[in-house]
C-alpha cells in the first residue's frame, strides 16, 4: 500500500508529473522551463525513473503531499539534526528538504522542551574600585542550620563574617551598620536577592547614600566574588570545625596572606599594614607602609586575564529579546525549557523581567532564556544550494559506487584522508 500510495501520490504532483514526461521525451531548452521546474532542470543528469517513481541518484524524490508524512516518520523518535539528515542523505530528496529538517527540529516542542543549557556567555567583569571599601559584595550562608553574613572588599578581597539569627532585612541591617561604622559607608553593594532587594534594605540604602546592585535569580556568577567568598569561609569553618581551632585565627591569617596574583594581602591593601599573627616577625615588618597606586593596574591586568582564560569556553550568543516575545525559560531545578513572555529588559547586564505561563514574573539572565520557536516555520531553499550544484560524478560516487570497487590508493599509510603526511613515531630499539 506505501509503494501504491507513493506512485499515486507522484503522478498526482504537478512538478514530478512534467519531470517523467521529460525524462521519456527529453527535456526542453531552459528558456521553456519556469517556476520550480528550474530547480529540477538543473538536476536532470541525475534524475531517473523506476517503477513510476522519480529518483535522484538513489534518493527518492518525495511527492510535496507526502513530504510532512516522511518528516513526521524521520523525526518520530525525535532523533538528532545529524542522524536524520545522515537519512535524508541516503533515501530521500525534494528541494529544501535539509532545511524542512532543520526547521522541523527546531519548533519540535518536545525538542525545544528537553534541548541542552545554553552555552556559558563571556564573562563580564566588574570595575575595580580606585579605592577600598568603596565596592563590596555580600551574601548570605547556611552551615549547620546557622545562617552567616559574608561581606568582601572588590578592592582590597578583604572579607568579613558575622553570624545571624535569621535572613530577616532588620537583623541584616543591623549588621550592616556594624560594618560601616568600622570601615566606612561603601558607594556600592553587589548582592543577591532576598533580602538584599527588599524594600527596608532600598530605603537603608537611600538613607545611608549607597546602592545596592542585585544580581540575576539562580544565576550566582553574576555576584561570583561573593560567591568565592562564601567558598573560602565554608572551606575555613570545615577545617576550625575538624581540627577544633578558633574560626578567627582562620581569619586572621587570610587577611594576612597575599592576594592571588598579587604581593599585597588584603590588610595591606585595606590597612597599609602587616597584621601581628602568631608567627614571629621583625616588628620593622609591620610599620604601615602605602601600597603603591600601580596596584590598580595589576589588578587590572589579572582580570583580563581571567577574562581571557574564562571565555575560551565561552560563546557569545548576540541575540536580544523584545518586549512580548515569546521565549523558552530554563527551569532551574529539572534544566527543562518551559513557555514564557518577556515583560521588559532590565537595566542589569543580560537581564530580563519574564512572565512565566504559571503567571509568576520572576527576573531571569538570558544564559537561561532562549527564543521560542513556533510550529511551520519557512524552509530556506539556500541551505541547499550546494548540494544541488554538485557536479555528477560526485553524486554517483557517493551513493552508488559499490564498497569493492573503492580505488585501493584512496588510503596510504603514510597520509591522512586530509592529504597531510603522517610521520611514524621513533621507536627505541631496546
Amino acid at each position: 500500500p506505501l509503494l501504491e500510495n507513493l506512485q499515486e501520490k507522484t503522478k498526482a504532483d504537478e512538478i514530478l508529473r512534467e519531470v517523467i514526461t521529460y525524462l521519456h521525451e527529453g527535456w526542453p531548452d531552459i528558456h521553456q522551463i519556469h517556476g520550480e521546474m528550474k530547480h529540477m532542470y538543473r538536476l536532470r543528469n541525475d534524475l531517473q525513473l523506476s517503477n513510476g517513481l522519480v529518483y535522484y541518484g538513489t534518493r527518492l524524490v518525495v511527492p510535496q503531499t507526502l513530504r510532512k508524512t516522511v518528516l513526521n516518520l524521520l523525526h518520530e523518535t525525535h532523533l538528532g539534526s545529524s542522524k536524520i539528515n545522515s537519512l535524508v542523505h541516503e533515501f530521500y530528496y525534494w528541494p529544501g528538504i535539509h532545511s524542512d529538517v532543520h526547521n522541523m527540529i527546531l519548533s519540535c516542542a518536545v525538542c525545544q522542551k528537553y534541548s541542552r543549557s545554553n552555552t556559558k556567555a563571556p564573562l563580564i567583569s566588574h570595575e575595580i574600585p580606585g579605592t577600598p571599601f568603596a565596592k563590596i559584595a555580600a551574601d548570605i550562608a547556611e552551615i549547620n542550620g546557622v545562617n552567616y553574613l559574608i561581606v568582601i572588599d572588590y578592592f582590597s578581597r578583604w572579607l568579613e563574617v558575622y553570624q545571624t539569627n535569621n535572613k530577616n532585612s532588620s537583623t541584616i541591617i543591623k549588621k550592616f551598620k556594624e560594618i560601616f561604622s568600622r570601615f566606612g559607608i561603601p558607594q556600592t553593594l553587589i548582592a543577591d536577592n532576598m533580602p538584599f532587594n527588599s524594600s527596608e534594605m532600598q530605603q537603608f540604602a537611600k538613607e545611608w547614600k549607597f546602592s545596592i546592585i542585585t544580581s540575576s535569580p539562580y544565576y550566582p556568577k553574576s555576584n561570583g566574588l561573593a560567591e568565592k567568598a562564601v567558598g573560602i569561609f565554608k572551606n575555613m569553618f570545615r577545617k576550625a570545625s575538624e581540627n577544633k581551632q578558633d574560626l578567627e585565627l582562620y581569619l586572621l591569617n587570610y587577611r594576612n596572606a597575599p592576594v592571588a596574583g598579587l604581593q599585597y594581602s588584603p590588610s595591606q591593601l585595606l590597612n597599609s599594614r602587616h597584621l601581628r599573627t602568631k608567627m614571629p616577625v621583625n616588628d620593622q615588618a609591620l610599620i604601615p607602609k602605602v601600597v603603591p597606586e600601580s596596584i590598580v593596574t595589576q589588578m587590572e591586568e589579572n582580570q583580563v586575564l581571567q577574562k581571557f582564560y574564562y571565555d575560551q569556553t565561552a560563546r557569545e550568543k548576540n541575540e536580544e529579546f523584545t518586549v512580548g516575545q515569546e521565549v523558552l525559560v530554563q527551569n532551574l531545578n529539572n534544566k527543562l525549557w518551559e513557555k514564557g513572555r518577556v515583560l521588559r529588559k532590565l537595566s542589569q547586564p543580560r537581564s530580563y523581567l519574564i512572565k512565566h505561563n504559571n503567571g509568576s514574573v520572576q527576573r531571569r539572565n538570558s544564559v537561561h532564556l532562549r527564543k521560542y520557536n513556533k510550529p511551520g516555520l519557512q524552509c530556506d531553499k539556500e541551505i541547499i544550494q550546494g548540494e544541488e550544484n554538485r557536479p555528477r560524478s560526485e553524486v554517483q560516487s557517493r551513493i552508488i559506487t559499490p564498497s569493492h570497487s573503492r580505488n585501493p590508493k584512496a588510503y596510504q599509510p603514510g597520509m591522512s584522508r586530509s592529504g597531510r603526511t603522517l610521520r611514524v613515531p621513533t621507536k627505541m630499539n631496546l
